[in-house]
């Protein structure tokens, strides 16, 4: 169900005895509801007010003056995002970034990054050339490098790649290496030891600043992406209804509207590139004209986070915002900080 809608409840209902009458309590409220066959009775006119999981009641007497009651059942409210359409999915198998220097340690000082095709971000492609990943447990071959370079190495796995290496990395947004396994990169001209630099993706949504207008939501936000059900019957998607949490909301004026996912959840679902999901929220942050904001500060420290998540408020996160490392974790956990 839907924030901002009013929604109809039905419920069937059997006893040895005729039932004379139903209520539905929701949220400390009871509400008659209607007899609309022999079984079924209905509610048709409740609208909700907030998110979350809505727990209710259902009260029935019968001809014999029983009282039956159902309880601890729970609706699903979402608060969707205006969607004006669908977002295309985009499967990302194991690959590897490179910075110069790897890369003319791996290939030769003399060789360059030959760009096989685009990739659906702007100025990212798929090159032409192919290394080995390996460790003492395991090695994959003929692993694509992507450019352009970057300023460090990064090697981007599924979890069933990570087992079959012998690691465990970090689920990270993409940069964002610290405290990561490392292992072997294998080229024609010699070989790479990475002390750091493999994760496994985030799954995320790029997007630009008017399509996060469009949506509403913030980079760095956490929202939900559902392939298959309820996306419209005429798009083409997955097979199996899979719902994917904490995916990351990636703002930037070059970026395209993708959804990103790895190979193991792909599989998961049956998604394929070129497939599309429909983005929706439970909770989590508020719509943009609910937001409520943090005073602005230059230096936030952990007791700036359990103020704002006590008192509800949102932290502005610009580029000259100072954020303690344990009040970044902190924030980050209890979803308080919207970056610009």
């Amino acid at each position: 169900m839907e924030l901002g809608l009013t929604e109809t409840i039905q419920i069937n209902i059997t006893d040895l005895a005729p039932i004379n009458s139903v209520l539905i309590e929701i949220g400390g409220f009871n509400y008659s509801m209607t007899k609309i066959s022999s079984i079924t009775w209905e509610y048709s006119s409740w609208m909700p007010t907030s998110t979350g999981l809505k727990p209710y009641t259902i009260y029935a007497n019968d001809s014999s003056n029983n009282r039956v009651s159902l309880s601890l059942l729970e609706i699903l409210l979402l608060s969707a995002a205006p969607v004006k359409k669908p977002i295309p999915v985009g499967v990302s198998p194991r690959h590897v970034h490179l910075t110069k220097a790897n890369f003319h340690g791996l290939f030769g000082p003399e060789a360059a990054l030959e760009r096989t095709r685009d990739l659906t971000q702007k100025g990212q492609f798929a090159s032409e050339q192919l290394l080995t990943l390996a460790t003492p447990v395991g090695r994959f071959e003929n692993v694509r490098v992507l450019g352009p370079f970057r300023s460090a190495s990064q090697v981007e796995l599924a979890r069933t790649d990570a087992v079959r290496l012998g690691l465990d990395p970090p689920i990270r947004d993409s940069g964002d290496l610290e405290g990561s396994p490392g292992l072997t990169l294998i080229g024609p001209a010699g070989r790479v030891e990475l002390t750091s630099g493999v994760i496994l993706a985030q799954r995320h949504v790029h997007m630009t600043p008017k399509d996060a207008r469009d949506y509403d939501v913030v980079d760095k936000e956490l929202v939900f992406m559902a392939l298959a059900a309820p996306v419209p019957a005429e798009v083409r998607s997955s097979p199996r209804t899979v719902v994917f949490g904490d995916v990351l909301i990636r703002v930037h004026e070059n970026f395209r509207l993708d959804f990103h996912l790895d190979t193991d959840e792909a599989n998961a679902s049956g998604a394929r590139t070129g497939d599309q999901a429909v983005l929706f929220k439970i909770g989590g942050v508020p719509l943009q004209s609910e937001r409520k904001y943090y005073p602005k500060k230059r230096l936030y420290s952990e007791r700036d986070i359990m103020n704002a998540d006590r008192e509800g408020l949102i932290i502005l996160v610009e580029r000259d915002t100072i954020i303690t490392p344990a009040a970044r974790d902190m924030g980050r956990q209890k979803r308080v900080f919207e970056f610009r």
